[in-house]
């Protein structure tokens, strides 16, 4: 077989070797991304946001209603939250022609005046290839399910309703999951 013919059919239909240059990112890309918005989340960078998330972006997590990006520039930039610490881990990446989807774990804490909150969600983000660069589209989250688990709730029900005083809280993490040394 001819080198030509070998090289035409190598390629997929309707692509070109400089048309396809961004789906050579491997996932070492979306991992560095992943780092990158982590620390944009935790200094409040809205500038490194604002280039990380596509003009169209959803964002869906628990206990807020479904925010677009100028509603998650807006919120920021109005100082609607300080995170403390923003860590994902067990990441995966999926490469899918010029979509990437990335998925894993998140646990964060935010100040809101004072008031402390923990968030231990799963996620997904949807990378799209716009404009020349990796950009996200879709960012869902959802609580960690089984954090709980420990817990008997038909038998502590029943306790509360007999006037049995609720049990001592525990932390929902109290280590850090990278490093597993102890929060402040």
């Amino acid at each position: 077989m001819s080198p030509w013919i070998f090289a035409l059919t190598a390629l997929p239909l309707g692509a070109s070797s400089q048309g396809n240059a961004h789906q050579q990112a491997d996932s070492s890309e979306f991992l560095r991304l992943e780092r990158v918005w982590n620390q944009a989340h935790v200094q409040g960078d809205t500038a490194v946001l604002a280039q990380l998330w596509a003009d169209d972006l959803r964002i869906e997590v628990p206990g807020m209603t479904p925010m677009s990006k100028g509603d998650a520039l807006a919120f920021w930039r109005g100082g609607g939250s300080n995170i403390r610490a923003y860590e994902t881990s067990g990441i995966e990446v999926r490469i899918e022609r010029d979509s990437v989807i990335v998925r894993g774990r998140l646990w964060r804490q935010r100040d809101f005046g004072g008031r402390l909150a923990e968030d231990d969600w799963t996620f997904s983000k949807i990378y799209r290839w716009l404009g020349g660069h990796w950009q996200v589209v879709t960012f869902r989250a959802q609580a960690t399910p089984g954090l709980r688990d420990d817990v008997d709730l038909e038998n502590l029900a029943l306790d509360l309703l007999h006037g049995a005083p609720p049990p001592a809280r525990r932390p929902l993490r109290p280590t850090c999951p990278s490093s597993g040394s102890r929060w402040r």
